[in-house]
């Protein structure tokens, strides 16, 4: 069986949580990561000029290393320009990343009240407003924070902790049973997260993700070695070995 090259694109190491997701439930796969840090964060940046970064990127992971399924491991960036990218691209596999509400919904009692945290632009968003209305039986609040995605992506955890507290302190009389992650940045919080709502259910995207991924690639393949992931920045899209060294430090 052919290995199969697979690309991931975030704006930074939020896509990290798709990784580490994918690698742990398919090792036999090589996975190209591309941090598109030259644009972060992707949530300043228009529908437009996301659909050209995505369109760009995809071109470099097909053509320069040959990757045959993408993933956009961004909210904002699925949300802006996945629907253009499978246009344009028909015959590439592409995965996107969406805010898990259905999942949140399938699992919470009716009239549950959740918490949707996302970048501003995927709050903002049609895509996420029209999602929500699928699913009356929960009462859904959305908080779009720019600023906590720029605080994970830094690593500034006080930074991190003192948003968190600031939004839980904004909703002092809801009480959440759910929290949905629409950003991949936040799974990477998840321990302040929880702590903050500790009575709260959280929401990965990653699951989502990596349960489309598995259709479309090998699963029996546990005779290979496990390959290390490629890690590429902009604006080179050469390889960057202090982002994997950030990826092996938050493993």
């Amino acid at each position: 069986m052919p290995l199969m090259k697979i690309g991931l694109i975030d704006s930074g190491i939020g896509g990290f949580s798709i990784l580490q997701a994918a690698q742990t439930a398919l090792p036999y796969n090589q996975y190209v990561y591309l941090a598109d840090q030259a644009n972060f964060p992707y949530s300043e940046r228009s529908t437009s000029e996301l659909s050209d970064l995505a369109r760009q990127h995809v071109r470099v992971l097909t053509n320069q290393y040959n990757c045959e399924i993408i993933i956009l491991a961004c909210n904002t960036l699925s949300v802006a320009a996945l629907a253009a990218i499978r246009k344009e691209v028909a015959l590439l596999p592409c995965i996107g990343t969406v805010p898990p509400v259905k999942v949140a919904a399938d699992c919470l009692p009716v009239h549950a009240n959740a918490l949707v945290l996302a970048s501003e632009h995927t709050a903002q968003s049609e895509y996420l407003q029209n999602l929500l209305a699928q699913y009356p039986h929960c009462n859904w609040t959305v908080v779009g924070s720019t600023a906590l995605v720029q605080a994970i992506e830094v690593h500034d955890q006080i930074t991190t902790l003192a948003i968190l507290t600031a939004i839980r302190d904004t909703y002092l009389t809801t009480t959440f049973a759910g929290i949905v992650l629409g950003c991949t940045h936040f799974p990477l919080a998840h321990k302040q997260i929880s702590a903050t709502w500790s009575n709260a259910q959280l929401f990965s995207p990653s699951e989502g993700v990596v349960r489309q991924l598995s259709k479309l690639t090998p699963t029996d393949m546990k005779h290979r070695q496990p390959l290390e992931p490629i890690f590429l920045t902009t604006p080179s899209y050469l390889p960057a070995p202090a982002l994997a060294r950030r990826y092996y430090a938050i493993l």
